[in-house]
Protein backbone atom coordinates (compact mmCIF):
# COMPACT_ATOMS: atom_id res chain seq x y z
CA UNK A 1 0.00 0.00 0.00
CA UNK A 2 1.50 3.46 -1.11
CA UNK A 3 -0.19 6.54 -0.13
CA UNK A 4 -0.62 9.58 -2.23
CA UNK A 5 -1.60 13.03 -1.95
CA UNK A 6 -4.37 14.66 -4.42
CA UNK A 7 -4.32 18.63 -5.29
CA UNK A 8 -7.84 19.41 -6.39
CA UNK A 9 -8.14 23.32 -7.83
CA UNK A 10 -11.74 24.94 -8.67
CA UNK A 11 -10.55 25.21 -12.29
CA UNK A 12 -12.68 21.72 -12.90
CA UNK A 13 -15.66 21.95 -10.18
CA UNK A 14 -15.83 23.84 -6.94
CA UNK A 15 -15.08 23.07 -3.53
CA UNK A 16 -18.78 21.45 -2.72
CA UNK A 17 -19.60 19.68 -5.79
CA UNK A 18 -15.93 17.75 -5.69
CA UNK A 19 -16.50 17.05 -2.11
CA UNK A 20 -19.79 15.79 -2.19
CA UNK A 21 -18.37 13.68 -5.88
CA UNK A 22 -15.69 11.80 -3.55
CA UNK A 23 -17.53 11.55 -0.68
CA UNK A 24 -21.36 10.80 -1.88
CA UNK A 25 -20.62 8.60 -5.45
CA UNK A 26 -17.09 7.97 -4.53
CA UNK A 27 -15.27 9.31 -7.74
CA UNK A 28 -12.19 11.51 -8.26
CA UNK A 29 -12.97 12.25 -12.17
CA UNK A 30 -9.09 12.39 -13.98
CA UNK A 31 -8.69 11.87 -17.83
CA UNK A 32 -6.36 9.00 -18.55
CA UNK A 33 -5.07 10.27 -21.76
CA UNK A 34 -3.69 13.88 -22.91
CA UNK A 35 -5.71 16.15 -26.14
CA UNK A 36 -2.72 13.92 -27.62
CA UNK A 37 -3.54 10.63 -26.93
CA UNK A 38 -0.89 9.63 -25.00
CA UNK A 39 -1.43 8.06 -21.43
CA UNK A 40 -0.97 10.62 -18.60
CA UNK A 41 2.19 9.13 -16.91
CA UNK A 42 1.63 10.04 -13.32
CA UNK A 43 -1.53 8.26 -13.12
CA UNK A 44 0.83 4.54 -13.67
CA UNK A 45 1.53 5.25 -9.79
CA UNK A 46 -1.29 4.98 -8.23
CA UNK A 47 -2.84 1.64 -7.46
CA UNK A 48 -6.00 -0.57 -6.63
CA UNK A 49 -5.52 -0.76 -2.55
CA UNK A 50 -3.44 2.16 -1.93
CA UNK A 51 -4.43 5.53 -0.26
CA UNK A 52 -5.36 8.66 -1.70
CA UNK A 53 -5.31 11.71 0.78
CA UNK A 54 -7.32 14.21 -0.99
CA UNK A 55 -7.33 17.82 -0.94
CA UNK A 56 -8.70 21.28 -2.32
CA UNK A 57 -6.93 24.40 -2.55
CA UNK A 58 -8.03 27.97 -3.77
CA UNK A 59 -6.08 30.41 -4.10
CA UNK A 60 -4.61 32.41 -1.32
CA UNK A 61 -6.67 30.23 1.10
CA UNK A 62 -6.15 27.16 3.43
CA UNK A 63 -5.84 23.87 2.15
CA UNK A 64 -9.21 21.86 3.08
CA UNK A 65 -9.04 18.41 2.89
CA UNK A 66 -11.76 16.50 1.46
CA UNK A 67 -10.38 13.32 3.43
CA UNK A 68 -8.78 10.13 3.01
CA UNK A 69 -9.89 7.22 0.67
CA UNK A 70 -9.34 3.57 -0.38
CA UNK A 71 -8.44 3.44 -4.21
CA UNK A 72 -10.76 0.81 -4.67
CA UNK A 73 -11.92 -1.30 -7.83
CA UNK A 74 -15.31 -1.90 -9.35
CA UNK A 75 -16.22 -4.65 -6.91
CA UNK A 76 -15.46 -2.58 -3.71
CA UNK A 77 -17.52 0.47 -5.24
CA UNK A 78 -21.39 1.17 -4.63
CA UNK A 79 -21.96 2.50 -7.74
CA UNK A 80 -20.03 -0.43 -9.54
CA UNK A 81 -23.52 -0.46 -12.32
CA UNK A 82 -22.17 2.76 -13.46
CA UNK A 83 -18.77 1.80 -14.90
CA UNK A 84 -16.92 0.05 -17.51
CA UNK A 85 -13.14 -1.72 -17.59
CA UNK A 86 -10.11 -0.47 -15.83
CA UNK A 87 -8.14 1.81 -17.83
CA UNK A 88 -4.65 -0.25 -18.76
CA UNK A 89 -2.06 0.24 -16.88
CA UNK A 90 -3.89 2.62 -13.86
CA UNK A 91 -6.17 2.27 -11.47
CA UNK A 92 -9.01 3.98 -13.20
CA UNK A 93 -11.98 3.13 -14.34
CA UNK A 94 -14.53 3.88 -17.03
CA UNK A 95 -17.96 5.46 -16.54
CA UNK A 96 -20.52 3.99 -18.82
CA UNK A 97 -23.75 4.78 -16.98
CA UNK A 98 -25.19 7.74 -19.19
CA UNK A 99 -26.76 9.37 -16.20
CA UNK A 100 -23.60 9.53 -14.00
CA UNK A 101 -21.92 11.06 -17.32
CA UNK A 102 -24.50 13.13 -17.80
CA UNK A 103 -23.90 14.31 -14.02
CA UNK A 104 -19.85 14.83 -14.79
CA UNK A 105 -20.43 16.31 -18.23
CA UNK A 106 -22.68 19.19 -16.14
CA UNK A 107 -19.44 20.17 -14.20
CA UNK A 108 -18.24 22.37 -17.61
CA UNK A 109 -14.88 21.89 -17.03
CA UNK A 110 -14.75 18.27 -16.77
CA UNK A 111 -13.87 16.50 -19.89
CA UNK A 112 -14.29 13.31 -21.43
CA UNK A 113 -10.78 11.28 -21.75
CA UNK A 114 -9.68 11.74 -25.41
CA UNK A 115 -9.17 8.19 -26.40
CA UNK A 116 -11.87 6.38 -24.46
CA UNK A 117 -14.80 9.43 -25.32
CA UNK A 118 -16.07 8.52 -22.07
CA UNK A 119 -15.49 9.69 -18.47
CA UNK A 120 -12.28 7.88 -16.53
CA UNK A 121 -11.40 8.87 -12.97
CA UNK A 122 -10.51 6.58 -9.64
CA UNK A 123 -12.90 5.19 -6.92
CA UNK A 124 -12.92 5.60 -4.25
CA UNK A 125 -13.82 4.61 -0.28
CA UNK A 126 -13.75 7.09 2.65
CA UNK A 127 -11.40 6.04 5.22
CA UNK A 128 -12.37 7.46 8.82
CA UNK A 129 -9.21 8.72 9.93
CA UNK A 130 -8.39 12.41 8.73
CA UNK A 131 -6.21 13.07 6.13
CA UNK A 132 -2.12 14.58 7.05
CA UNK A 133 -1.34 17.66 6.50
CA UNK A 134 -1.02 18.91 2.34
CA UNK A 135 2.74 18.64 1.87
CA UNK A 136 3.75 22.17 1.78
CA UNK A 137 5.26 21.63 -1.57
CA UNK A 138 2.04 21.51 -3.10
CA UNK A 139 0.61 24.49 -1.87
CA UNK A 140 1.91 26.98 -5.19
CA UNK A 141 0.53 27.07 -8.47
CA UNK A 142 -2.59 26.22 -9.86
CA UNK A 143 -2.03 22.91 -11.65
CA UNK A 144 -3.56 19.59 -10.07
CA UNK A 145 -0.99 17.71 -8.66
CA UNK A 146 -0.59 13.94 -7.34
CA UNK A 147 2.44 13.10 -5.29
CA UNK A 148 3.46 10.12 -3.90
CA UNK A 149 3.89 10.38 -0.02
CA UNK A 150 7.74 10.04 1.29
CA UNK A 151 9.41 7.40 3.04
CA UNK A 152 9.55 8.00 6.84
Amino acid sequence: MTEWFYKAVPSKANYEDTRLLAKKDGFLCRSAHTKNGALVEELRGPAIGDVLHFYFVEQRRTPRPLGSFDIVGAEGHPHAAWLGAQVEGTALFRVTNPGFASQLRAFSEYDEDSVFKEFTGWLLKMQKSAPPPLPTAMLLGRATQLRKRAPA
